[in-house]
């Protein structure tokens, strides 16, 4: 948010600074001091705390700001509090790709139908007001009837009761600053290393060549300093590596040449143990944990599984890839949901390798680590946390920390909770103060959904096997009672359909016999013609196998240079390399400019011929791209604009160095 929409909220707040880092005609590098850093933290303690941002008060109308920008929305709900607009919430979020390619007021009319949606617990079923251009809903309006997703926006709308009021986008400043705030998160995300944990668990059966292709592509797009291993698994499961390792050049070729080995059938879908196996392992400090599962079938235990990955959320995130037509729907989407990662389904016409990258790049976006939570309380107070601990956080997500003050305290009335965290290698602090008396009546909303969070937790608790079980089932169904909220104990009524009566007496279980494989004989040709025509059949099948086995694949440039890439990022200038740019050794040799040494070289027309030839194909080599041009930036080679121009002509390409980001 910019410092002017909240200078008039925040008495004695040196905002002036900020402001001036804004103006048109600054430069684009700003330079940041003791100063500004002083007046950006006062700013930040000032929006999180009272009496900038409220409580909400039901009693009163909401007010919804709304604005979009070139790169996110964003969507600001507020109250007129004591005669003045006070702020509840900030939201916002990142437009996708195809978001950013709608036309500006297509975005605004996104933005609205976006934050009515995203707050609509509190708005929906009382009126308020929609701060925002009017341009925007009468443009939906008159245009819902001609596009398809404008008609399902506009039908979204239709539940709530609002009235427009017009704001100009200059003086809607709050929703513009967070509509805007994404560019800069976008630039630290792409340029910062990250540090993770990856396990790639594949069932034996998907180890097909253009599986194993996606599997290059995927290890060579590995940051350094990460953690990684590989699993196989069908009706057994067997892991690379004993446990995580370092990616650097010796686990990755070793990791590439198992990938070549595995066996092309492990027979079966048995996951639960693999998963098993990884969960039992601790996680490396630093280094948030991510698995891409990669299945072709269906299991038994859905259920099992998907209760599994759900209780150890908390500490991992994960991506899942269903293959085929074969592949379990409830498996890959639950998977997916509980892990709060992406699922991706692959049919034999879609290339596999963009969906996998694109899930690679969510997953290499930065995490929250380190969190902690302090509470400084006075003397008599002390406090119960009901949520289980937080140990990462990715994009994307978010959490609600729930605790329970016990005690009385005799003096002061107020109270505070710090949440310490790091991101991209930097410390963050937030501090709330709270009042430990409220003025107002809140009702048992919270009370609920803090008693629901822990039955939730003591659910998973009793699926985990704890030993206590009694005790545990106990405590679940005294608090489903008292808070009114149900559990796996206390939500199962029966009702005699045909008495209306409630039926007492134990569960009973009933076992449905499932529909096997045909064991049968096999059906019998009756007539000759049928034979002649099976033979022929048959004939025919088997000359096709053996011209398919007699041509051999053509391979693929693109994935060629990719395989001669090292862990760190270079290339070696050898006659391989040579040959995927159709150029001889001696050719790239005698162009190499003097002021580079071969790795450097090799590297650099590396970069120039992705850029210049597969620029289609970007969003599967953007990682390796990157990790090319950080290793060029680590050797302190000078300036390369000699170098590019030559490389440019040698491939025949008009490719410039800001483009290759060196």
């Amino acid at each position: 948010m910019p410092p002017s929409a909240v200078r008039g909220e925040v008495p004695g707040l040196p905002a002036a600074l900020l402001t001036d880092l804004t103006r048109k005609g600054q430069p684009e590098k700003i330079c940041w001091t003791t100063a500004t850093e002083e007046a950006f933290a006062r700013l930040k303690m000032a929006l999180t705390s009272s009496p900038v941002l409220r409580a909400p008060d039901f009693g009163c109308p909401f007010l919804l700001q709304t604005d979009a920008s070139d790169t996110g929305l964003g969507a600001v709900l507020s109250q007129i509090q004591e005669g003045e607009e006070h702020p509840i919430i900030y939201i916002s979020r990142k437009l996708s790709k195809a978001g950013k390619n709608y036309a500006a007021v297509e975005k605004e009319a996104l933005a609205i139908k976006w934050a009515v949606l995203e707050l609509r617990y509190y708005l929906l079923g009382r009126k308020f007001t929609l701060v925002t251009d009017h341009a925007p809903l009468q443009w939906m309006a008159q245009a819902k009837d001609t596009n398809a997703r404008l008609t399902c926006w506009f039908l979204s709308l239709q539940d709530f009761h609002f009235e427009v009021r017009h704001r100009a986008g200059a003086a809607n400043a709050n929703a513009d600053g967070l509509s805007r705030m994404w560019t800069a998160f976008a630039e630290v995300s792409e340029k910062n290393s990250i540090t993770q944990e990856k396990f790639l668990i594949l069932k034996g059966s998907c180890c097909q060549r253009y599986t194993q292709d996606t599997l290059l592509l995927l290890l060579k797009s590995l940051p350094m300093g990460c953690y990684f291993n590989i699993y196989g698994f069908g009706s057994h499961f067997e892991s690379f590596f004993p446990r995580s390792v370092v990616y650097k050049q010796k686990t990755m070729d070793k990791a590439l040449k198992r990938v070549k080995e595995m066996q092309a059938d492990m027979g079966g879908t048995k996951i639960l143990q693999p998963l098993k196996h990884i969960y039992s392992q601790p996680c490396y400090p630093d280094h948030p944990r991510q698995l891409f599962i990669f299945t072709d079938g269906k299991v038994f235990n859905t259920k099992e599984v998907l209760d599994l990955v759900k209780s150890h959320a908390h500490s991992h995130r994960c991506f899942s890839f269903g293959i085929g037509e074969g592949a379990s729907a409830a498996l890959i989407t639950g998977m997916a949901r509980e892990g709060s990662g992406h699922a991706q389904f692959i049919t034999d016409t879609d290339r596999m390798q963009p969906k996998v990258m694109q899930s690679l790049r969510f997953a290499l976006q930065p995490a929250v680590v380190n969190i902690s939570v302090d509470w400084t309380l006075p003397d008599g107070v002390t406090v119960d946390t009901l949520s289980p601990p937080i140990n990462v956080l990715f994009q994307g997500q978010r959490t609600l920390i729930y605790a329970q003050l016990k005690g009385e305290s005799s003096g002061e009335s107020e109270g505070s909770v710090t949440v310490k965290y790091s991101l991209n290698n930097q410390p963050v602090t937030n501090q709330l103060n709270f009042c430990l008396k409220p003025t107002e009546e809140t009702g048992l909303s919270i009370h609920r959904l803090a008693a629901r969070t822990l039955i939730r937790s003591l659910e998973q608790e009793e699926r985990s096997g704890a030993a206590d079980v009694e005790c545990i089932r106990s405590r679940m169904v005294e608090l489903s009672v008292q808070a009114g909220v149900s559990s796996v104990h206390t939500a199962f009524i029966a009702v005699n359909k045909n008495s209306r009566q409630i039926v007492n007496g134990p569960l009973l279980q009933r076992g449905i016999t499932k529909q096997g494989k045909y064991n049968g004989p096999l059906p019998t040709i009756k007539h000759d013609s049928d034979l002649a025509n099976f033979r022929g059949l048959t004939a025919l099948s088997l000359q096709a196998k053996s011209q398919a086995k007699r041509r051999e694949p053509q391979k693929d440039p693109f994935l060629q240079l990719v395989s001669f890439q090292k862990a760190s990022g270079c290339w070696e200038l050898d006659a391989t390399l040579a040959d995927v740019f159709g150029k001889r050794k001696d050719e790239l040799t005698n162009q190499k400019p003097a002021q580079v040494d071969k790795s450097v070289w090799a590297t650099l027309l590396a970069l120039i011929w992705l850029y210049g030839c597969k620029i289609e194909q970007q969003v599967e080599w953007q990682f390796v791209a990157m990790k090319a041009a950080s290793w060029i930036g680590s050797q302190k080679v000078g300036d390369l604009s000699q170098c590019v121009c030559v490389g440019n002509v040698l491939l025949g390409c008009q490719v410039t160095k800001e483009t290759l980001g060196i």
